[in-house]
C-alpha cells in the first residue's frame, strides 16, 4: 500500500516549473522522476497547509494521540475543515488556523486504522477571490503488532529446530527476541 512520505506546498511560486523527485533505497538503487507544471498566479486565500504528524495513534496513551492541522491564510477567510468525516472547523478565520484532530469521527468514535483525508475548503467571504481546496493525508494506526510463532510448532523444541516468528504491522519500527 503506498504511503505519503511528505507533503509539499508550492508557496508563492508562479509560472512554469519542473518538479523533481529522487528516491534511493538502502542498497543504493536510485530513481528519479520529473514533471513540468504551470503554477497559476491567481489571488489566493491559502498560503500554506500542513498536518503533523502524518502517522498517529489516538489510543489515549499520551504518545502521538493527535495530529495537528495548520492553515496559513492570506486574508480573513471562510474555512471548512473536515477530517475523517468530522467537521473540525466551520467559520471565518484570520491569519493562521491550528486545529488538533483526535482521530474521532462525527459520532465521537475513534476511526479505524487507515489513511484519511483532511479537506480544507476556503472561500472569500466577499466573493472576490476564487474558492480553494487543499487535501492532506494522515494515517491512523491503533493496532498493536500481531505476533505468530511459526516454529517451534508445539510445546517441544529439539536442538536442530530454530525459532521462526511472523510479525504483522504496517509501521513496525523495532522487535526483540530473547
Amino acid at each position: 500500500m503506498p504511503r505519503v512520505l511528505a507533503q509539499w506546498q508550492r508557496g508563492n511560486a508562479v509560472g512554469p516549473a519542473r518538479i523533481r523527485l529522487r528516491a534511493s533505497d538502502v542498497l543504493g538503487n536510485t530513481s528519479e522522476a520529473t514533471v513540468e507544471v504551470e503554477f497559476a498566479g491567481t489571488a489566493r486565500l491559502i498560503e500554506f497547509a500542513s498536518i503533523q504528524p502524518l502517522l498517529f495513534s489516538p489510543n489515549a496513551d499520551q504518545v502521538l494521540d493527535t495530529s495537528r492541522v495548520t492553515v496559513g491564510l492570506l486574508a480573513s477567510t471562510q474555512i471548512t475543515l473536515d477530517v475523517g468525516g468530522r467537521v473540525l472547523f466551520d467559520g471565518v478565520a484570520p491569519g493562521t488556523l491550528t486545529i488538533d484532530w483526535d482521530g474521532r469521527n462525527a459520532g465521537g468514535a475513534t476511526v479505524a486504522d487507515g489513511a484519511y483525508v483532511a479537506t480544507i475548503h476556503a472561500a472569500d467571504p466577499q466573493g472576490v477571490r476564487p474558492p480553494e481546496t487543499v487535501l492532506l493525508s494522515v494515517t491512523v494506526d491503533n493496532t498493536a503488532p500481531a505476533i505468530d510463532f511459526l516454529q517451534p510448532a508445539g510445546a517441544h523444541a529439539n536442538a536442530e529446530s530454530g525459532v521462526r516468528v511472523r510479525i504483522n504491522d504496517m509501521h513496525l519500527v523495532e522487535y526483540r527476541i530473547s
